[in-house]
């Protein structure tokens, strides 16, 4: 079922995954953090935005262990269709002596990025977990690491919803759909 709002286009979205599904995969997520995260402390959770923000507010209400959020904006897309130079829209947060962070995102999708701000934090100290909401069946350069913990299992498509969104439109989702047809919806109008 196309969620209603999307705008009218020669594409169509087609439900990947439901709201019930999305919400287990988070449950997983956490489940699979717990023992990972058991005898940190500090821990952060730090979002990536503006798509990672949605499964780093999930995932945060599913774990029991203490823990603060932060967000980082970042990412290679902006407004354009294809991936290019990564963009640091702000500095890496100030990171307490053996904290354990961990960086999530909406989509492993070339890697390019969570490998950059894992690289980074690293290069800080301390402990660097990742987690996504959805891993891209895709090939990747060999010097690009898996996240630790993945919900779901997605086609190589253009995503839409909990997160992800095209030219703006159907980020709030709660559900996963791809994108399919012959061209996405026009860019909403600027605020």
């Amino acid at each position: 079922m196309i969620p209603p709002g999307f705008p009218p286009g020669d594409g169509r979205l087609v439900l990947l995954h439901d709201e019930a599904a999305v919400a287990r995969a988070v449950a997983r997520m956490a489940e699979s953090l717990e023992p990972r995260l058991a005898g940190s402390s500090p821990v952060l959770l730090l979002g990536l935005l503006t798509g990672g923000v949605y499964a780093t507010v999930w995932l945060s209400a599913r774990l029991a262990t203490p823990h603060r959020v932060d967000f980082l904006r970042v990412g290679r897309y902006g407004t354009s269709e294809h991936g290019g130079a990564i963009a640091w829209g702000g500095a890496l947060p100030s990171l307490e002596a053996g904290a354990t962070v961990v960086v999530v995102d909406d989509v492993f999708d070339e890697g390019v990025t969570l490998t950059a701000v894992r690289e980074r934090l690293a290069a800080g100290g301390g402990r660097v977990l990742t987690a996504v909401l959805a891993r891209k069946a895709r090939p990747r350069s060999a010097t690009i690491p898996e996240p630790d913990v993945v919900g779901l299992e997605v086609p190589d498509e253009w995503l839409v919803g909990c997160g992800l969104d095209c030219r703006g439109w159907g980020r709030h989702y709660p559900a996963l759909y791809a994108l399919r047809g012959a061209a996405p919806p026009p860019a909403p109008p600027s605020a």
